[in-house]
């Protein structure tokens, strides 16, 4: 894929993305309300909640696997009922160019045999 992410060959769908459970779920139902005929061909299985882990907070991930909907009957993915954004407000490439620097910068002193790199742990 473009993205360099993995394709999964079984038919999800995301539902939404929380900050809590019930609101994640919350929206599950409503998937349900308006897609009656794929949610009565459901199994309990179908219905995966995930509880992803942030830097400080976790979050919910509601997906919903189809592959008990007869093809003519699957929706589409649709924009997410509660679109959770974790990272939000935090500048997440800042944090990243940071981190590269520091370990460029560790490599460099490793590469030049400087006394700071050859202490080691424990030193």
């Amino acid at each position: 894929t473009p993205t360099g992410r993995r394709k999964s060959s079984i038919p999800v769908v995301e539902i939404a993305r929380a900050a809590g459970k019930d609101e994640a779920l919350a929206g599950l139902e409503r998937w349900k309300a308006r897609h009656p005929a794929a949610a009565a061909a459901l199994e309990p299985r179908d219905i995966l909640v995930d509880s992803m882990r942030g830097r400080s907070t976790t979050w919910t991930r509601v997906r919903v696997n189809l592959i008990h909907v007869p093809e003519a009957e699957r929706p589409s993915q649709e924009p997410l009922e509660a679109d959770y954004d974790p990272w939000e407000g935090r500048d997440v490439a800042a944090r990243m160019e940071a981190t590269e620097g520091s370990r460029a910068r560790s490599r460099s002193k490793a590469a030049a045999g400087s006394p700071e790199a050859d202490a080691g742990p424990g030193a």
